[in-house]
């Protein structure tokens, strides 16, 4: 997942299944555009979104104890299909 966030790329063994915008690449510095990616998801969860639109996928951070932790990630549609694709081959070959 570490990954996923720092490159944008899933894939395992070097193979690129899908990209989607890393999470380093968010302009933070043009604070309106950064705050308009935030969707509330409960009062101690929410999402930030990775790029423009539902189809570049998204972060939830959930304030646990003393912090904001990672609770999920979540993966634009083409993705998702892509590694869906890639577990069944990957399956067949066994």
């Amino acid at each position: 997942m570490t990954d996923i966030l720092q490159k944008g790329v899933i894939g395992s063994d070097g193979s690129v299944i899908a990209t989607l915008p890393s999470l380093g690449e968010l302009d933070t510095s043009k604070v309106l555009q950064a705050l308009r990616r935030l969707t509330l998801i409960k009062p101690v969860e929410f999402m930030i979104r990775l790029g423009e639109g539902e189809m570049a996928g998204g972060v939830s951070l959930h304030f646990e104890a003393v912090g904001w932790k990672l609770s999920g990630l979540q993966l634009p549609t083409p993705a998702v299909r892509a590694l869906a694709r890639n577990l069944i081959s990957n399956r067949k070959a066994d």
